[in-house]
């Protein structure tokens, strides 16, 4: 044997070594990553989703209230606190930008739309332990009109984009809740493509009237921090919508 073979064959010792530190590589990447808050709106949204079942974070996009709760949603499914994180959001939008217009199947229309999500998921674990995660269906994105007849128990429901459900919807969305299970409702009430027809702004109004055991954090547009190029547009169109500045120029 040439002496160079001798160094290309693997002794016991080194597969065994070899084999501890893919298993340690793999315990690594399912031990949940701490989540440091950027705000003090995103403390008290860690402080909620830490203390009620259904947990509503409305407020401007780049705010980084679905990273949040994301991040929050993976963390309890790596400890084992849950058995499955689902992701649902309302297929409407512009009509330029609608769900039909994209190619492929739901799953495959849905994905663009979950990227942001993803990403979070990514950041609080290794990228093969969010695609393992994913096909044993630990992590599951349900068309919101899939939804109907479905039951969550021992899972985290996260719904984002909350802003173009209905009443209706949402009236759905947390009758299915089961035992064990979370409720996360994420959405700007500015930002509806349903116009006067969405049911997040009623959903707010319920939990007041009704004393229900609901976490709610409302951000506003100090609290982007996408950056402050966004945070900039962030309050100027919220100062034009509120003076009518930009219904005017939709109206023209």
């Amino acid at each position: 044997m040439e002496s160079s073979e001798v160094w290309l064959e693997e002794s016991p010792h080194s597969h065994k070594a070899s084999k501890r530190e893919a298993r340690k590589a793999e315990k690594e990447a399912r031990r949940p990553k701490g989540l440091e808050p950027r705000n003090e709106r995103q403390r008290d949204l860690i402080q909620h989703l830490n203390a009620f079942p259904v947990v509503m974070a409305l407020g401007p996009a780049g705010s980084g209230k679905t990273y949040v709760a994301a991040r929050h949603a993976l963390n309890r499914l790596l400890i084992k606190s849950i058995n499955r994180i689902i992701i649902a959001r309302p297929s409407i939008s512009a009509t330029r930008h609608k769900l039909g217009f994209l190619p492929g199947n739901g799953d495959q229309k849905m994905k663009p739309w979950l990227v942001p999500i993803v990403d979070a998921f990514k950041e609080g674990t290794s990228g093969a332990e969010v695609d393992r995660l994913m096909t044993n269906k630990q992590i599951e994105v349900l068309p919101f009109e899939h939804m109907r007849g479905r039951t969550v128990k021992d899972g985290v429901f996260l719904l984002d984009e909350a802003q173009n459900c209905t009443l209706g919807d949402l009236e759905m969305f947390l009758t299915r809740i089961g035992e064990n299970a979370q409720a996360i409702i994420c959405g700007d009430p500015d930002q509806s493509d349903i116009g006067k027809e969405s049911g997040l702004t009623a959903i707010a109004s319920m939990v007041k009237r009704h004393g229900l055991n609901v976490g709610m954090v409302h951000f506003t547009e100090d609290d982007v921090v996408r950056s402050q190029t966004a945070r900039e547009w962030v309050k100027a169109f919220k100062q034009d919508r509120e003076g009518g500045v930009a219904r005017t120029l939709r109206a023209a």
